[in-house]
């Protein structure tokens, strides 16, 4: 062995490098993996006077204490949920990360002016059937361990309350037997599904929708029983109208909470669209829907004589009929026309005609309602009501004046449901308002579906002290709290939504149209940490909307998991990577070292309901982004039109064709490019998909950030401010 000094020297140096070597590996793995665990943020606690708070921060078991100024700095390395705790205040839910580097957190006491406060929380459309059953959601439902998974990183949240609520939209229980005839959408979630609500802490189950008679009578009893055997109350349905209104009355530590729950989708609408005698046989009439165009005899009661007829005129005849009858005598008339042997197919979804169901909106059910609960006790009051357009972003114009009319029969709270995307927030006589939470666990796989919010309501004995909202999203069908783009991306459409000035109404095609509507005062969102408190006043709408999700590929979502590829599909070899210089946030979508690949969202992009008079051909449609690096990206927009909107046919989904347009990224700093969805496309889709495809070649990368489809319009949309 040398071991003379020259020797020893040159070993030194090659040593030096070689660790040189292992840092630079080291470093850029670091940055590829994503931000140091050194991350901080400062957190700052204060009261309702904006004075500071003195308390802790608990994230996972670990606690950090503020000083006596209330703040804190805290190392995250990835978004993470935890509660502010301090004495003498109510726990407020946060969400840590590292896209959001300051947190002002403002804290509510426990007690006031009213006593002692209770949380109260709502969640929006749920069940766990369907894909989650099929194996397409959350990978699969098959056990309660499982149903338990899907709920896991929104469960510490959710109950985080002295009474938590649901809009169960389903029906629970095995071997149901037959479902309803006829019915175009049918759910039914397993007993195990349970296992999820119990996870989430759900105290008061709200029925009162058009999917709690899927199975009718025996389904709903079914369901019923296995909710109540779980230990949960249940409102909204029941065998008879009385037993559907029927209030969930529960002690919240003293104070009695009353939980009313209705629906305004019957089923007659679906009868109504019924076709008559006459009526053209259409050439691609689905063989499911075939019944609707065979007479079947009616055997009449009374002096009627029997006689064959369409179920469409069988509908229209009965319903002329039932005005002048009294209620046993229209259930008698209804089981013969709804009867196995005339038109079983003819829905009905609500408890009247003799048969069990949900609970049917009407002003003055509710009025009666809303009194006999005070008569039984009930401090607060929150009425529930099923109806709107579904995907529509702006609440519909029945639906603004009917939750009016629930504040002013006296409810303390109004929350709707049924539109499976989130709507704004209106205050009536001090009442607050949610038109639509949107959906809390649910299977759809529209892109506007999958952002939602839990509602945190804090109430004492002389009602509604406080309301907030939490922003979560659907991610592969599961719940996650979000922070950073995602959670500012919720914000802004809350706002938006909640201003007045428009409201949406069924269009000719049965589509969601914008109207003038001024009938309600709308309401804004102020921060108070990760949360905002929804307040009266309305927020400044503007005239554009930004349609996809995360276009800025960060990881947003406090679910344990380091990725920013939620909302996106990639082919192999494409990837999302942190670097330190992105063009938005830290993390960016990266082509490398492959002949081609492409990404494109998990969902179509919809496009917002437009307005009915003419002005839907001024909007423009955009796909916004930075781009460095060396490569051809070809942009390619898949045009669909998608009409539910007929009941009495399957759903369509046409596709419209595509275009296509190449961009030529050859610029090593980030450099902004436009491509313009056409205008002929938009002339009658409702959405778009769009395609980014890579071709560049080994050796070569290009990086896209800040991803942006952005349509824009003469006037404001209630989509995106």
């Amino acid at each position: 062995m040398n071991d003379s000094p020259t020797a020893r020297t040159l070993a030194i140096a090659w040593i030096l490098i070689g660790s040189l070597g292992v840092l630079v590996w080291y470093a850029a793995t670091a940055l590829a993996v994503g931000p140091a665990v050194g991350t901080r943020v400062a957190v700052e606690l204060s009261d309702e006077a904006g004075s500071p708070v003195e308390g802790r921060v608990q994230i996972d078991g670990d606690v950090r204490r503020t000083g006596p100024d209330g703040r804190v700095s805290i190392p995250v390395d990835q978004p993470v949920f935890g509660f502010v705790v301090a004495e003498g205040f109510i726990d407020e839910p946060v969400v840590l990360s590292p896209n959001a580097p300051e947190v002002s957190v403002s804290l509510l006491a426990s007690t006031g002016s009213g006593g002692d406060r209770r949380v109260l929380h709502f969640g929006g459309d749920t069940m766990l059937g369907r894909r989650y059953v099929d194996g397409d959601a959350a990978e699969g439902v098959g056990s309660a361990a499982e149903a338990r998974a899907v709920v896991s990183d929104l469960a510490p949240l959710f109950r985080a309350a002295d009474l938590s609520t649901v809009n169960l939209e389903t029906v629970v229980g095995d071997d149901l037997g037959d479902p309803y005839p006829g019915k175009r959408f049918l759910l039914s979630t397993p007993t195990l599904g349970l296992s999820a609500l119990e996870a989430l802490g759900t105290d008061v189950v709200t029925l009162g929708n058009n999917h709690a008679y899927d199975w009718m009578d025996d389904g709903l009893v079914t369901t019923l029983a296995e909710l109540r055997s779980a230990g949960m109350a249940v409102t909204g349905a029941g065998s008879t109208p009385d037993a559907a209104r029927a209030p969930a009355m529960v002690d919240v530590s003293g104070l009695r909470v009353a939980t009313l729950s209705y629906t305004t989708v019957t089923g007659d609408v679906v009868n109504d669209a019924l076709p008559a005698t006459g009526d053209p046989v259409p050439a691609d009439v689905d063989r499911s829907d075939a019944w609707q165009y065979e007479p079947r005899v009616v055997d009449w009661v009374d002096d009627w004589p029997a006689m064959p007829m369409l179920a469409g005129d069988a509908w229209r005849l009965f319903e002329r009929m039932e005005s002048e009858l009294q209620p046993d005598e229209a259930a008698r008339l209804w089981g013969e026309v709804a009867g196995p042997r005339a038109f079983p197919e003819l829905q009905d979804w609500v408890a009247r005609r003799g048969h069990g169901g949900a609970a049917r909106y009407s002003a003055s059910a509710v009025r009666e309602d809303i009194r006999a609960a005070r008569r039984a006790g009930a401090d607060i009051v929150v009425a529930h009501l099923h109806g709107g357009l579904q995907y529509a972003p702006i609440a519909s114009e029945f639906g603004v004046a009917a939750t009016r009319q629930m504040a002013e029969a006296g409810a303390d709270l109004v929350i709707g449901h049924h539109p499976h995307v989130v709507q704004g927030f209106d205050w009536h006589d001090g009442v607050p308002i949610a038109h639509s939470l949107g959906n809390l666990v649910f299977d759809q796989d529209f892109t506007a579906t999958f952002q939602s919010v839990v509602l945190r309501v804090v109430v004492d004995d002389d009602g509604v002290v406080d309301v907030r909202a939490y922003p979560i999203e659907l991610q592969a069908h599961r719940p996650v709290p979000v922070a950073g783009e995602s959670r500012e991306a919720i914000g802004s459409v809350l706002d938006a939504r909640s201003t007045p000035g428009r409201v949406a109404v069924r269009g000719a095609d049965g589509s969601p149209v914008l109207v003038e509507g001024s009938g309600w005062g709308g309401g804004h969102l102020a921060d108070v940490g990760w949360g905002w408190s929804v307040r009266p006043g309305a927020a400044e709408a503007s005239d554009s909307c930004q349609l996809l999700l995360n276009g800025s590929f960060e990881d947003d979502a406090a679910d344990g998991e380091r990725s920013g590829r939620a909302h996106w599909r990639f082919s192999d070899g494409v990837t999302t990577v942190d670097v330190p210089d992105a063009a938005d946030g830290s993390r960016v979508l990266r082509f490398a070292e492959i002949e081609s690949g492409w990404a494109r969202p998990v969902g179509r992009a919809a496009l917002p309901a437009v307005r009915a008079d003419g002005q839907a051909g001024q909007r423009r449609v955009e796909l916004r982004f930075m781009a460095r690096g060396e490569g051809e990206v070809e942009v390619r927009f898949d045009a669909y039109r998608f009409v539910d909107t007929d009941p009495t046919r399957a759903p369509m989904s046409e596709a419209l064709g595509s275009t296509e347009t190449t961009v030529s990224v050859a610029y090593e700093d980030w450099t902004e490019y436009t491509v313009t969805v056409p205008t002929e496309q938009l002339a009658s889709a409702n959405a778009i998909m769009p395609y980014l495809r890579y071709e560049g070649g080994r050796g070569a990368v290009v990086e896209i950030d800040a991803l942006r489809l952005i349509e824009t319009r003469p006037e404001p949309t209630g989509c995106l401010r």
